[in-house]
């Protein structure tokens, strides 16, 4: 049941329009998806997999009823990623400011940070403050194959002490009271308070405000919430507004959306059938310095040639540099942070120097040397991606295993073909 205090209060916003905002909460939820360009386009995506509806809020993604899960090869192979309609908007709204240097401050499970992966910036540090839910931040960014991501566990405070007026544009999908997701997401309806709502909102603040001190002068400052209330959206900017010297950038406002109740922000309502509920504005920050932080040392490994180019055609895209006993393809480093993971884990440093599964999907299609290819819906593939081993190896030694081209994991090919999927990632 949806609370009366929660009911009370949407009226109270929103007047005539609340009905109708309340009843479409009571509504089946839209089951959506977003296009990972890194590796096709929309149209190849949609030739390969089947006539979708698009999104009216960004343009790489699309509606779906039941055809895609988890567990179809095309996902696998990180041809798409399953996000909610309007969680695609604010990265789509911003996409003409995300250059340079690119913060997702508030990252997990991922989805915000892959698609900023997608607009190519030189370097994305993708943070998340609880450890745990950085594993999910991990894995979806290892499946798209994001090459120049830095997964840090730090808080807003550590970026604000490390990295002061560094970032080109810093993105904030704050944690909220999830209001907008309560047809999703029925846990979000039973942790529903209004005390609650005031420390998120809070909590958001502070979130900014750390954010504000991490980007350059000019830097893209994107806030964004889940929620409908005021006090967690306008009521935020407006308080943080009047204590930095930001200015809310105008936004062209698409199908499916509408403007907030404050000038430039922008929402998603989820009576208009384009999305559940979101918020979203742009700020600029118009005071400060670039400042240039040191770079920790770093060491540099050594490539395993030979192994590599075993499994890729391509040469390698980034300087390798070791961490934890494994070699990274990575980009610049700066700041003291807890880095989980910098770049692309390409091998691990021991005497074997094995490869890992992550190498695999950074390649894009094209690019893998050895390959083993099979159709999307081929039952050899199928037992693949269920840890089997398989026959009749086509070459020796270290390759891919592609679907249409698209690499899904690694094999070392001998008298047989070994699987070297991660058992994690087995498919039932």
């Amino acid at each position: 049941m949806i609370p009366e205090k929660f009911v009370s209060r949407t009226r109270a916003l929103f007047g005539s329009r609340a009905q109708s905002i309340i009843e479409a909460l009571s509504l089946p939820p839209l089951r959506a998806a977003r296009v990972n360009t890194l590796k096709i386009s929309p149209d190849d995506f949609f030739r390969m997999a089947g006539s979708f509806r698009r999104n009216e809020l960004c343009s790489d993604g699309f509606y779906f009823d039941g055809e895609l899960r988890g567990s179809d090869p095309y996902h696998v192979a990180g041809l798409y990623y399953i996000q909610e309609a309007s969680a695609q908007l604010p990265v789509a709204l911003a996409a003409a400011d995300i250059r340079g240097r690119v913060l997702d401050l508030c990252a997990a499970p991922g989805g915000k940070t892959c698609q900023l992966a997608a607009l190519r910036p030189d370097v994305l540090y993708s943070n998340e403050y609880v450890y745990k839910r950085a594993s999910a931040l991990k894995s979806n960014i290892e499946r798209l194959g994001v090459r120049n991501a830095l997964v840090t566990c730090n808080s807003a405070e550590d970026y604000a002490r490390q990295l002061p007026g560094f970032f080109d544009a810093v993105v904030v999908d704050a944690p909220c009271s999830g209001e907008g997701m309560f047809r999703k997401e029925p846990a979000a309806i039973g942790n529903w308070s209004e005390a609650n709502v005031e420390a998120c909102a809070q909590r958001s603040l502070k979130l900014l405000l750390s954010a504000a001190e991490t980007l350059k002068p000019g830097g893209i400052l994107v806030y964004s919430t889940c929620t409908l209330n005021y006090e967690e959206n306008e009521g935020v900017i407006e308080k943080f507004i009047a204590a930095r010297d930001f200015t809310v950038l105008p936004a062209a406002v698409p199908r499916g959306a509408e403007s907030g109740f404050l000038e430039n922000t922008v929402r998603v309502l989820p009576d208009r059938g384009a999305g559940e509920g979101h918020f979203t504005c742009r700020m600029v920050k118009n005071y400060g310095n670039v400042i240039k932080p040191r770079q920790p040392p770093v060491r540099r490994g050594s490539l395993p040639k030979e192994t590599w180019k075993q499994i890729a055609s391509v040469t390698p895209w980034a300087d390798t540099a070791e961490k934890d006993g494994a070699l990274y393809l990575a980009p610049e480093i700066y700041g003291e942070l807890n880095y989980l993971s910098c770049g692309v884990k390409i091998f691990d440093v021991g005497k074997t120097a094995k490869p890992y599964h992550s190498l695999a999907m950074a390649l894009y299609k094209g690019q893998t040397a050895n390959s083993i290819d099979f159709s999307r819906g081929d039952r050899l593939l199928k037992e693949y991606l269920s840890g089997r081993e398989l026959s009749d190896p086509p070459f020796r030694g270290w390759g891919t295993v592609t679907v249409e081209g698209f690499p899904v994991g690694l094999v070392k090919c001998g008298d047989s073909v070994k699987n070297h999927l991660p058992k994690g990632l087995y498919i039932a």
